[in-house]
C-alpha cells in the first residue's frame, strides 16, 4: 500500500529501490513467494511526472551521447521507463552464452522467459519460436518481431499497490546512498524529491536485503556513492544497442523468404509487426562477429517481378539494432564539478559507438544472402554514426571475477553480503535483443533466489 515517510516500519525484509519493470516484478514476485514485509521506494510521484525529481537524472556527457540522453531514458515516475517503452520483446541470442560471457547457462535464463512473457502480455512464441534458420542456409536466421501492448507497469501494478498489505510503497523519495557497514548493507538514506534539498528530512530505512533497480545509469551512480574505495569497475563497460534507421536496402526472393514462415508462423502472423534477419550465433562466433539485427517493417515491403526470371521479390528499407563490445572506457563516473539539488554529484557519461562492428556483420550477411540466392543488401555507409535506443546495459555487470564485474551470478554486489542489483545494468553481454523481456526474466530469477535463501 502507498505510505508516507512517517508510516515506515522499523525494519523490512526486503527494500527495492525503483518501480520500473525490474523493481516491480521483483517486489511482486518476492512478496508472493514469501509474504515478507517489502518496501518499494520510488523517486517520482505515483500519478504524474515530477519535474523536480526528473532533474535528478541530469548528467554531463562526453562522446557520442548528448547530456539530454539520460533525461529521455531514465524516468522518475511510478512504472519507470515502462511508461515510455515501445513494447518490442525478444529473448537473448545464445551467442554470448556460447562464449561464456554470462556467468550462468542460457537454459537457466530461458526457464524464466515464459512467466516474463505472461507479465508483458506477449505471446509465447516470443520464446518458443524466437528464430528460424532459412532452408538451405542455416547461417541466416529469420526473426519475427514480437510486441507487448506495451504493458505500463504503473497501470498493471496499481491495484496491487492499493490492496497489498505486506508491501509498502513510498513515492517522491530519492535514495541518496546505501549505508554499508562491515560488508553488510544496513539501510538506505532517502530524501524527498524536492528542491528544498537539505531542508527536507533525511530518512533512514533498515532492511535485511536491499535491491537497486534504478536503471543503468543510476544503479552505477548509487553504488559509487555507497561503496568505499574507488570501485573503478562500477560504471565501466557501459553498452548501448547501436540503432540506425533507413540506412540500407534489401532485396529478397519472395518465394524463398516466405518458405521460412511455415504454418505455425502464419497462424500468429497478425501479431508480428515486422521482420528481421541476422547471422546465426554459430557463424557469428566462428567469425568473431557481434549480433546484429537487420529489420524491415511489413508495411514498407514492396513487391516486384524480376522480368528475366519472372520471380517476385521483396524490396525494403533496412534498420539496424546491433550489439557492441563492452569497453571499460565506455563508462559512468561521478562528476567532479556538478551536483544535483540534493547535493549529490551527478553522473558523467563517457561513451563512443563502434559502427565498424556493424559494417563487418553487414558484409558477411550480404555474402551469405548472395551465396544462398536469397537476395542481397546494400552495404552500410562507412560514415554511419549510430544512435542510442535507451538500452543502458552493463554498468554493474555480472561475473565471477570482482576485477571485471560488479555482481556475482545472482546479482549480489561483490564484497557486500546482502546488496543486490536488478535490471539491464547486470548484462555482461547485450546481444542484439531488446532488453525488457530479459530484465523481467532476471528479476523473476532473483526473486526466486532471494526467497530460497531467506
Amino acid at each position: 500500500m502507498e505510505i508516507g515517510a512517517g508510516d515506515l516500519r522499523t525494519q523490512y525484509d526486503l527494500i527495492v529501490v525503483g518501480t520500473g519493470p525490474a523493481g516491480l516484478t521483483l517486489a511482486r514476485k518476492y512478496e508472493e513467494l514469501t509474504g515478507d514485509k517489502v518496501l518499494v521506494i520510488e523517486s517520482g510521484r505515483r500519478s504524474k511526472d515530477n519535474n523536480e525529481a526528473q532533474k535528478l537524472s541530469e548528467v554531463s556527457a562526453t562522446g557520442d551521447l548528448p547530456s539530454a540522453y539520460s533525461l529521455l531514458h531514465n524516468r522518475r515516475i511510478f512504472g519507470g521507463t515502462s511508461t515510455v517503452w515501445g513494447g518490442l520483446c525478444a529473448v537473448l541470442e545464445k551467442r554470448s552464452f556460447l562464449n561464456n560471457e554470462w556467468p550462468f547457462s542460457y537454459d537457466e535464463l530461458y526457464a524464466y522467459y515464459p512467466e516474463a512473457a505472461e507479465i508483458l502480455s506477449v505471446q509465447e512464441e516470443v520464446h518458443t519460436r524466437p528464430e528460424i534458420a532459412f532452408p538451405g542456409n542455416a547461417n541466416i536466421i529469420y526473426k519475427p518481431l514480437y510486441f507487448s501492448p506495451p504493458i505500463r507497469f504503473n497501470e498493471s501494478s496499481e491495484s496491487w499497490v492499493d490492496s497489498n498489505t505486506n508491501t509498502d510503497v513510498l513515492f517522491n523519495h530519492s535514495v541518496m546512498r546505501v549505508n554499508i557497514k562491515s560488508s553488510i548493507a544496513v539501510s538506505v538514506f532517502a530524501r524527498e524529491s524536492s528542491q528544498e534539498g537539505e531542508t527536507t528530512t533525511l530518512v533512514e530505512v533498515f532492511g535485511s536485503r536491499i535491491v537497486l533497480a534504478t536503471g543503468g545509469i543510476q544503479n552505477a551512480r548509487l553504488l559509487k556513492l555507497s561503496l568505499s574505495g574507488d570501485s573503478k569497475v562500477v560504471g565501466s563497460y557501459f553498452c548501448e544497442h547501436q540503432h540506425a534507421l533507413n540506412i540500407a536496402s534489401i532485396i529478397l526472393d519472395r518465394e524463398m523468404f516466405e518458405q521460412v514462415m511455415d504454418k505455425e508462423i502464419r497462424n500468429f502472423y497478425h501479431v508480428i509487426s515486422g521482420h528481421a534477419i541476422s547471422l546465426s550465433s554459430e557463424l557469428s562466433n566462428r567469425r568473431s562477429l557481434k549480433s546484429v539485427l537487420f529489420t524491415f517493417e511489413d508495411e514498407r515491403v514492396q513487391r516486384n517481378n524480376l522480368l528475366d526470371q519472372n520471380r517476385s521479390t521483396i524490396l525494403a528499407k533496412v534498420h539496424v539494432i546491433a550489439e557492441m563490445s563492452a569497453l571499460s572506457s565506455n563508462r559512468i563516473t561521478l562528476s567532479n564539478t556538478r551536483r544535483d539539488f540534493l547535493g549529490q554529484p551527478i553522473a558523467h557519461i563517457n561513451f563512443q559507438f563502434l559502427p565498424q562492428e556493424i559494417h563487418a556483420v553487414a558484409e558477411r550477411l550480404n555474402a551469405e544472402l548472395v551465396r544462398s540466392g536469397l537476395g542481397r543488401m546494400s552495404i552500410l555507409p562507412k560514415e554511419l554514426l549510430p544512435i542510442g535506443g535507451g538500452h543502458i546495459m552493463g554498468t554493474t555487470r555480472m561475473g565471477d571475477n570482482p576485477d571485471t564485474s560488479v555482481t556475482d551470478a545472482q546479482g549480489r554486489v561483490h564484497g557486500v553480503e546482502n546488496l543486490y542489483v536488478a535490471g539491464s545494468s547486470l548484462f555482461p553481454a547485450a546481444a542484439a535483443a531488446n532488453p525488457t523481456l530479459t530484465i523481467v526474466a532476471l528479476a523473476l530469477r532473483l526473486a526466486d533466489q532471494l526467497a530460497r535463501t531467506k
